[in-house]
């Protein structure tokens, strides 16, 4: 199956970039509580490539709560109002050798 090329952004000034998925009735959470249950195989490697493109990722703390976030390579930068972030989630929890703590 042939995917569609990523848009291209200008190499010469910073740009952003809003993605999310939901439902046609405007669900963005599925019964599991997480966006994958709402999403299909296409969704979700399309949401990769586009995770793979930016220099770091703006996430709102109930995403990387309810998504349970692993460790990665890009920057993420968590938008919360209370700073409230279990511990035990994989995206503090977990360290690797390539990306610590």
């Amino acid at each position: 199956m042939h995917e569609p090329d990523l848009p291209e952004f200008p190499a010469d000034r910073p740009w952003v970039r809003a993605v999310m998925a939901s439902t046609l009735d405007g669900v963005m959470r599925g019964p599991d509580g997480s966006s994958r249950s709402i999403s299909t195989p296409a969704d979700q490697r399309w949401f990769s490539r586009l995770r793979r493109q930016p220099d770091a990722l703006l996430v709102g703390a109930q995403t990387i709560r309810s998504e349970d976030y692993r460790p990665s390579q890009k920057v993420v930068a968590i938008v919360s109002r209370s700073l409230d972030l279990p511990p035990t989630l994989r995206r503090f929890a977990e360290r690797t050798d390539a990306r610590p703590r």
